[in-house]
């Protein structure tokens, strides 16, 4: 048996709006609990906003569940990985939008931009070298270390250290 749609007149589809308007209004703002604030109050228009960050979190999905169903059908080669990679992604998205870190080496709707890394507290080995790694933001140099910026380091350290022997 096949039931029929029942068909809403003009004043009941309008009282009907009017309901949902009012409904609207009693509820109030979203309270976005589930997200940290530091995020919350990014403006629409920054990178990391709520907004962005949870288009970002769409796309890999989408992407990430195309790319498992041409895996399980097709077997296509790399789509396995590139699969789970995506879906790792959108957990490190997530987690952002939950704790206001951002965990992933890479950021942005396809993963295309490098996130670079700031040194917030620095450390040092027992000659009181500092130690740096390849690519992170130093304050104490005002940029991200070079391959050259740390040759260099080492150089004069070791100078030093034969010196105080």
């Amino acid at each position: 048996m096949v039931r029929k749609k029942r068909e809403l007149t003009e004043e009941q589809k309008e009282a009907a709006r009017d309901r949902l308007a009012k409904a609207r209004e009693a509820k109030g703002p979203a309270k976005y609990k589930d997200i940290h604030p530091d995020v919350l109050a990014l403006d629409d228009d920054d990178k990391f906003s709520m907004k962005n960050v949870r288009i970002w979190i769409k796309e890999a999905k989408a992407r990430s569940a195309s790319l498992r169903r041409d895996f399980n059908y097709n077997k296509t080669k790399g789509a396995l990985s590139e699969s789970l990679r995506l879906k790792g992604y959108a957990k490190h998205c997530e987690h952002y939008l939950k704790h206001g870190d951002w965990v992933s080496d890479y950021y942005g709707p396809n993963m295309e931009f490098k996130t670079v890394w700031k040194c917030v507290a620095m450390a040092y080995h027992p000659w009181g070298q500092p130690k740096r790694v390849l690519g992170v933001y130093y304050p104490d140099l005002g940029m991200a270390a070079t391959k050259e910026q740390i040759d260099f380091e080492n150089e004069e350290w070791a100078k030093e250290r034969k010196s105080h022997k």
